[in-house]
């Protein structure tokens, strides 16, 4: 690897945006991005649901296109990695699947664009969920949701130095609640 950077941004209540930036030193490097649970996540499309107990996960795969993206585990290869599964712990709380999404193909760089919405049981989900493309610069990457009757955008740099923004506005209105940039520096 030659570098690898993460960008995870918190919007109260309940949403998360998540961009990995990965640079391999070779582009036949395979890159996968991992997220484990105790249940049996379905996958439609782009989407996936991890559930347990009483709460839920919305997930949603913007980027890479065209991911490939799959669920691993369950009896006999609740810790599988690389051909071989591993001894299960005693630990009822042990992840037993996990979703991986790879890109389609090889390359040097790859960007990972997650949102993930987390809710109480029988909860909906968020009214939309989506890769913008117009109105950015080259260089920047953003998605747009919209949920609880509010618009998020939440948009990074993908050159130079990590970076970006976000916007929140009331849905309906398109009166803007906050907008402001995302730190550029790791802090204690």
């Amino acid at each position: 690897m030659k570098a690898i950077t993460r960008q995870f941004v918190y919007l109260r209540p309940d949403l998360f945006v998540v961009f990995d930036q990965v640079t391999a030193a070779k582009a036949e490097y395979p890159k996968t991005w991992l997220l484990h649970s105790i249940e049996e996540p379905p996958v439609e499309g782009n989407r996936f649901i991890i559930k347990h107990g009483e709460g839920q996960l919305f997930g949603y795969t913007l980027l890479p296109a065209k991911a490939r993206i799959e669920k691993v585990g369950g009896p006999g290869k609740e810790f599988w990695v690389a051909g071989k599964n591993y001894p299960v712990s005693a630990n009822a709380e042990a992840g037993a699947w996990r979703i991986e999404v790879a890109p389609p193909s090889a390359r040097e760089i790859d960007f990972f664009l997650h949102v993930l919405y987390a809710a109480d049981e029988g909860a909906s989900p968020p009214d939309e969920v989506r890769l913008l493309t117009e109105g950015l610069k080259p260089g920047e990457v953003a998605c747009g949701i919209e949920v609880g009757g509010k618009r998020y955008v939440a948009m990074f740099q993908t050159q130079d130095q990590p970076g970006g923004g976000v916007l929140i506005e009331e849905a309906d209105t398109g009166t803007d609640l906050f907008a402001g940039a995302l730190a550029t520096t790791v802090s204690e």
